[in-house]
């Protein structure tokens, strides 16, 4: 038996994403949890890389992609997964659309992708602090601060934002949960193995 957290904010993070996707052809997504499924089922031609995906076929699918989706967790392996020489190997103008985690991104070499005319428009719900000013104020770059779980959610009568109750209330469960899990159960075969990239 074992427990799979669902990410509430599935259907309004694919429904941001694909709400900016403006060439439907030659879409690569980084990524396959709940989100990413989100996206594929609204889209019809893709790519989807995962941490099985093997460096060649990635470099393959970088040299015709027209638009990237990063949808990938954060973690030891994806931390600046987007640097210089993955930038360096894409080639055509790209639109590259993210609601990963800000540091999945070097934003140095987002800064100098940003620069070579190869990217049509960036659109990120998060980047990591550093030079992110810098990088805002690139004309081919949109910084959301982290809107698009709330995307699309209904308003209450105060005209606020609703879902925020259940997403805290589905994060707070997902934390009980995993410690459930790391630390009470003892059959060796019942412990959450950790997801090493998504």
């Amino acid at each position: 038996m074992g427990v799979v957290a669902t990410a509430p904010t599935a259907k309004p993070c694919g429904e941001w994403i694909c709400n900016k996707i403006t060439d439907d052809d030659a879409i690569l997504i980084f990524g396959n949890g709940s989100i990413s499924k989100e996206v594929q089922s609204r889209i019809g031609n893709f790519n989807v890389v995962n941490s099985k995906t093997e460096q060649k076929e990635i470099d393959r699918y970088l040299k015709f992609c027209k638009t990237i989706v990063i949808t990938m967790p954060l973690n030891k392996n994806t931390k600046n997964y987007f640097n210089r020489t993955l930038f360096s190997k894409i080639q055509n103008e790209v639109t590259i659309i993210s609601i990963a985690r800000g540091d999945v991104i070097d934003n140095g070499g987002l800064l100098e992708f940003s620069s070579s005319g190869k990217l049509k428009v960036g659109h990120f719900d998060m980047l990591s602090s550093d030079i992110r000013s810098t990088l805002v104020s690139q004309k081919n770059i949109r910084y959301y601060e982290h809107t698009s779980w709330e995307y699309n959610q209904p308003k209450d009568s105060k005209g606020k934002l609703g879902g925020y109750v259940n997403v805290e209330f589905a994060d707070n469960l997902k934390k009980i949960i995993d410690n459930c899990l790391d630390n009470n159960v003892k059959d060796p075969h019942l412990k959450r193995l950790d997801n090493l990239w998504f």
